[in-house]
């Protein structure tokens, strides 16, 4: 044997140096040309190396076709890059279902995917593509991209694990030839005016069933233009094109951009028409000539004038002439032949006739005064009457013309009989009797007399605000002489008639100045004497109270005290309370004993000098006399919370305590140093009281003691079971007396001193911590009350229904254990990553939360045991977890009482090798080691 071996390895060591092929035989032939290596025996075989999976799966970086027998499943297995695929076993795992996939894709598609749903216990695909086709991702899993040549053919799924693998499933595929994708494209009319909008319509080919469009103008996208036509006014130089999106299938050229089209816009012409006159205004009578001057009117223009806004027949050349009447509103409408004409047709400026009547020219004069003083100048006034714009005057003396009298005032000073006229030439167009002279005056002078005034005030001196009247008294004033009142030389506002009143300042100067409407005066206007004011300044009256004391208790005096200003030698008091007056109360003070609520006011009579605010009323008083209130306290214990905590809290409640209570609270019969405060703690048991001191005020009775407390014992007790409670605090052997028995669930009155009272669990609580208080009739001097404190719990048992599920494990405390899920969470999951070691997962109770932890973190498996369970939330819980192997097995032992098992293997969270995990047979209690792939049931627990 040792030579054989030595001859064949010299055989592979002589053909890889000649041949770079190796052979391996028994009759020294040369391997077949297409072979790397060539065996040949007639009774031996080849044989790969013999792994078990997890061997196999410790194979550094496998190279794809690496070839191995798997001593686990016993079956050549080969590499293919994704996974190891069985060769033999075949159609020992069901066949995929359906391909779902685009079966008819394009020529030289890419990214396509195809998948299949999860095949049972399967842990990889095996797929395979039409010639010249590529699959660029997902081999071994269920869905693959596969990239296209130009061939069609079939593609093909096989599942395996890691010891079987299933027939072929396969899809026909059959490739697509490409399609041209084009658009052209149409306008509605080009050129165009400016202005105008245009349509432009897009022809599609193979555009398939909803093509899509995007015009696009001068080569930038337009928003919102995706319609198989687009419209807008367009301007000159514009290129409008579309680009054509086609949805059918295997299409070429796509997006595809249409012709282009340049647009031609015509400039608008703004038409217009202005019209002018031959002449306006015009005389009556005479004939006007209209003529109109058009802007852009075209070749042809047409002519239509308006008078008054409505046409006049034959009226539509470019002159129009007529004789019109004064108001006449004339028009030309013109209508251009122009190309592109905006404003068409246009009508032109209004012209409004104004056609004056022939008019008859007069004037008359008037004098500034006649008769006049001596002296005095005299303006005379002409008042023309169709005196045109520019009237000329001629002003005359005696009928003599006066040189340079020209303008239409004439004023000098005159002698007595002068007579004054005057000519006036118009220069209107339309007159007659131009010129004309106007009436004559006669002026009557006369000799001029003094004028002057004095005046006097109704009081003086006088108090700040008193009001005084000012009287003028005129000398030669005239029927209606004018007043100026002043203060300090200057003119009060609004002052004008003979008497003036206001409320003077001290030392305020009035004068007055007097314009007389007489004729012929002098010293016009006239100023009259001053009068200077003594004003004496108002004094303001107030009053403020006072109370000794306020509030009050019941009983108690007050003494009210007033303040005053200004109250004069003699002032005079009134007290008043609630409104009315107090008989004989009128002096600075006022004492007496308030009820609640009265209202004490002051009323001061001043009997000052100009005094203000006189009689003036004080601020009220509104006073509050309290009641005596009797001072108390009493005492009360708080809930226990448990047995096992050995402080004690007790409340004091107070009675008229005031704002600040001092409390001293008392342990039998003795004052507790420190404890001071309305909340007393302590650690020891016995007959408590409490002292309270007021700082209310109006009480009586303080200080005062509480009510004494007896707090005894504390005991522990289950739900269920009774209380047989036993009155031991002193006063209990009293002959009748009546007993009441208080805890947080109810209350029992009993005339014994020890019922038995049920105890029943409260809904929603597992526990409950509460007392119960016992009062009763005390003897003299005895007790009022006492207090036992008593801790209620809640005592778990296997199959009670709690903490979303139901306790089947208690530990030693009796009070912590573990909880089944009522029912099961999956009837057929595998372990999960069969072959994959999950490290430190352990058997013991209280391992199973670590164990699944370790599980979801190691395998990435979706829908294995642990994962159900670590991703389950059921009635408000989350922490559920797959029992460890002792866990599981402590589940068996209470099947009964938790129920709901339906199947017989359940898997446990302990791992017993790469490819192996821990369950148990429910039946029989029996657990052992099984393959991860198979499938259990799985019921989920948690902790508590």
């Amino acid at each position: 044997m040792k030579n054989v071996m030595t001859l064949l390895f010299l055989v592979i060591i002589s053909g890889m140096g000649v041949f770079a092929q190796v052979g391996i035989n028994t009759d020294s032939s040369t391997p077949d040309p297409s072979a790397g290596l060539d065996v040949k025996f007639n009774n031996k075989g080849f044989l790969p190396p013999r792994l078990t999976s997890t061997q196999r799966n410790g194979i550094p970086a496998p190279a794809a076709g690496l070839v191995i027998y798997n001593t686990d499943c016993n079956d050549i297995q080969y590499y293919n890059s994704a996974g190891w695929i069985p060769m033999g076993n075949i159609g020992l795992l069901a066949a995929p279902g359906a391909i779902s996939g685009n079966t008819t894709p394009c020529n030289n598609a890419t990214g396509m995917t195809y998948s299949i749903a999860a095949v049972p216990n399967a842990t990889g695909y095996h797929w395979t593509v039409p010639a010249g086709a590529t699959i660029t991702a997902g081999q071994g899993t269920l869905t693959i991209t596969v990239s296209f040549g130009s061939s069609s053919g079939v593609i093909c799924v096989a599942a395996y694990n890691d010891c079987y693998r299933s027939n072929m499933s396969c899809q026909a595929i059959t490739l697509q030839s490409a399609i041209p994708v084009s658009v052209s494209i149409t306008a509605s009319s080009n050129p165009v005016c400016a202005g105008t909008s245009v349509t432009f319509t897009a022809v599609p080919v193979n555009g398939g069933t909803v093509p899509a469009y995007q015009w696009k103008k001068n080569a930038i996208t337009i928003s919102g233009a995706t319609n198989v036509t687009y419209s807008y006014a367009p301007a000159n130089g514009d290129i409008i094109t579309c680009m054509l999106t086609s949805n059918a299938q295997c299409t070429s050229g796509n997006p595809a951009t249409s012709n282009p089209i340049a647009m031609t816009v015509v400039s608008l012409l703004p038409v217009s028409v202005s019209i002018t006159a031959s002449a306006n205004p015009v005389c009556a009578g005479t004939s006007v000539i209209f003529t109109a001057v058009p802007v852009n009117g075209g070749t042809a223009p047409a002519y239509q004038w308006k008078k008054a806004n409505v046409n006049i027949p034959g009226a539509t050349n470019v002159t129009y002439s007529y004789v019109p009447v004064n108001g006449d509103a004339i028009t030309c409408v013109l209508t251009s032949n122009v190309l592109c004409p905006s404003g068409n047709p246009a009508t032109s400026n209004i012209i409004t006739m104004t056609v004056n009547a022939v008019l008859p020219v007069s004037v008359s004069i008037a004098a500034s005064a006649n008769p006049s003083c001596a002296g005095s100048s005299v303006t005379f006034t002409a008042t023309p009457v169709n005196g045109g714009s520019t009237p000329l005057y001629q002003w005359k003396k005696g009928g003599v013309s006066i040189p340079g009298a020209t303008n239409i005032t004439y004023s000098y000073v005159p002698v007595n009989n002068d007579a004054i006229t005057c000519e006036l030439t118009s220069n209107l167009i339309c007159k007659s009797g131009s010129p004309a002279t106007s009436n004559p005056i006669v002026i009557i002078v006369n000799q001029p007399v003094p004028v002057s005034v004095t005046i006097a005030a109704n009081a003086n001196p006088v108090c700040a605000g008193t009001l005084v009247t000012f009287t003028a008294t005129p000398v030669n004033g005239g029927s209606n002489p004018s007043y100026i009142w002043k203060k300090g030389g200057v003119n009060i506002p609004g002052a004008t008639n003979s008497a003036y009143t206001y409320a003077p300042a001290n030392n305020d100067v009035i004068t007055c100045q007097m314009t007389s409407n007489a004729p012929c005066v002098s010293g016009n206007p006239a100023v009259s004497n001053s009068v200077t004011m003594m004003v004496i300044t108002g004094l303001p009256v107030s009053i403020t109270i006072t109370a000794s004391a306020n509030p009050v208790c019941t009983g108690t005096s007050v003494t009210f005290s007033s303040a005053t200003s200004n109250g004069g030698t003699s002032p005079l008091y009134q007290w008043k309370v609630n409104g009315s007056n107090i008989t004989g109360a009128t002096n600075a003070t006022y004492t007496y004993i308030p009820a609640n609520s009265d209202l004490v006011v002051c009323v001061l009579t001043s009997n000052a000098l100009c005094p203000t605010g006189n009689p003036a009323s004080s601020n009220a008083i509104t006073m509050q006399v309290y009641a005596s209130n009797p001072v108390g306290v009493a005492i009360t214990a708080a809930p226990h919370p448990d047995c096992a905590n050995t402080t004690y809290t007790f409340y004091a409640t107070p009675t008229n305590g005031g704002s600040n209570p001092v409390y001293q609270w008392s342990l039998n019969g003795a004052a507790v140093t420190g404890a001071t405060n309305a909340t007393f703690v302590t650690t020891t048991l016995g007959t408590l009281s409490c002292q309270l001191t007021s700082n209310a005020a109006c009480i009586s009775g303080s200080p005062t003691v509480s009510n004494f407390l007896e707090a005894v014992g504390c005991e522990t007790i289950c739900y269920g079971q009774p209380i047989n409670l036993w009155c031991t605090l002193s006063g209990c052997e009293i002959s009748g007396a009546t007993y009441t028995w208080t805890n947080s669930s109810g209350s029992w009155t009993a005339n014994v001193e020890h019922p038995v009272i049920p105890v029943s669990s409260p809904s929603g609580y597992a526990t409950d911590a509460f007392y119960l208080t016992v009062s009763f009739a005390p003897p003299p001097g005895g007790l009022s009350k006492g207090v036992y404190f008593r801790e209620i719990e809640n005592c778990l048992y296997i199959g009670q229904s709690y903490g979303g599920g139901i306790i089947f494990y208690l530990d030693g405390t009796g009070q912590h254990g573990l909880i089944a899920a009522p029912a099961d969470q999956s009837t057929a999951a595998t372990w999960g990553c069969n072959g994959t070691s999950i490290p430190g997962t352990s058997a013991a109770l209280g391992t199973g939360q670590a164990n699944t932890n370790a599980i979801a973190a190691g395998c990435a498996t979706a829908g294995i045991a642990a994962k159900i369970c670590n991703d389950l939330v059921l009635n408000s819980y989350s922490d559920w977890y797959l029992p460890s192997k002792d866990e599981l097995h402590q589940m068996y032992l209470q099947k009964a009482a938790i129920g709901g098992f339906t199947g017989d293997y359940y898997w446990s969270s302990t791992e017993n090798a790469a490819s192996a995990a821990w369950y148990e047979y429910f039946p029989s209690g029996y657990q052992n080691a099984v393959a991860k792939y198979y499938t259990y049931y799985v019921r989920a627990i948690r902790t508590f």
